[in-house]
């Protein structure tokens, strides 16, 4: 397993950093720590680059499970979920119900590089709300800083997110992961990001689900990028259009789309590279490969990536 974990955390390294892309250094918090050196160190999280920057976000993984911080996938108290994509996520609280008191959760991680002043950068992170969750709010965000943020609740209020879903544009969807990005130009320096809720309960929109166990708002948090638009020339490339689905006769996972020089990487449930290859035909063979669901990845030569569910039967 330590060696599939690898692999993976490999290709998602040359997805990201072999680029020099994304600032982000774990940006789908796959990379871990041991527990011998994690050792319950808070504010630290067992996956390596980011931390607990106020009160207590979670750590969710497949192969992490040992009880070092870390809750196992894909069934949990909160609900199901699989991750976005490899084999972890991480997880905040936002608000509480009924009694909403300002109780958030937020995690935050060093960049890779300090932002540099009046460059253009494109954030962009994913969020599924928990199945058992009684409420969803509207506004998540990113917050960018020199230094790291005052572990003090009633701090973050002061604090104005670079970049911030729509107002009530509610995030309630519990069975996909939903997109949260934008564009900011940087004032230079910041060297950390911070993911949560930044407004207090007064201001933000609330939706109820009636069949609950977790009296609060909870998202699940994977695949956070930041990635500068000046320095790669990436000025808001249209997203890739591409539609795969499996084909049970052919016995192959087919893709429609009018895009060119794509690759894909397919990864199953535990976090295993089955197959990495060039797109030839907009077809990939399934026959070998056996039932259940797989992450697939696919990419073009400008670095734009797509990430999708495929289930094999």
């Amino acid at each position: 397993m330590k060696m599939n974990v690898f692999i993976l955390f490999a290709f998602l390294s040359l997805g990201y950093k072999g680029m020099n892309q994304n600032l982000v250094f774990n940006p789908s918090f796959e990379d871990t720590v041991s527990c011998s050196v994690w050792n319950n160190s808070w504010p630290k999280l067992p996956c390596v680059g980011w931390y607990q920057s106020i009160n207590s976000p979670d750590y969710f993984s497949y192969v992490y499970t040992n009880g070092c911080g870390s809750v196992p996938l894909p069934s949990t108290l909160l609900g199901f979920q699989y991750p976005h994509s490899g084999f972890a996520y991480a997880g905040f609280a936002t608000s509480l119900f009924p009694n909403l008191i300002n109780s958030k959760e937020l995690v935050t991680g060093k960049l890779v590089d300090s932002l540099k002043s009046q460059h253009k950068y494109f954030v962009q992170l994913f969020l599924s709300s928990c199945n058992n969750c009684h409420i969803s709010i509207d506004k998540i965000g990113a917050f960018f800083s020199i230094d790291s943020i005052n572990p003090d609740s009633n701090y973050l209020f002061n604090l104005n997110p670079q970049i911030e879903n729509n107002s009530g544009n509610i995030l309630s969807d519990t069975m996909n992961w939903m997109e949260v990005s934008g564009f900011f130009i940087a004032n230079g320096g910041e060297q950390f990001i911070t993911l949560g809720c930044f407004r207090p309960d007064s201001s933000l929109k609330f939706d109820s689900i009636q069949s609950w166990l977790e009296p609060s708002a909870y998202y699940l948090l994977d695949d956070v990028s930041v990635i500068d638009c000046t320095a790669t020339s990436l000025n808001e490339l249209p997203e890739l259009q591409i539609n795969p689905w499996y084909n049970a006769i052919d016995k192959a996972i087919k893709i429609n789309t009018t895009e060119n020089n794509l690759s894909f990487t397919l990864i199953n449930a535990m976090g295993k590279v089955v197959m990495q290859d060039n797109l030839v035909q907009n077809e990939i063979s399934a026959a070998a490969l056996s039932r259940g669901v797989y992450m697939l990845v696919v990419e073009d030569k400008r670095y734009r990536r797509r990430v999708f569910k495929v289930g094999v039967y």
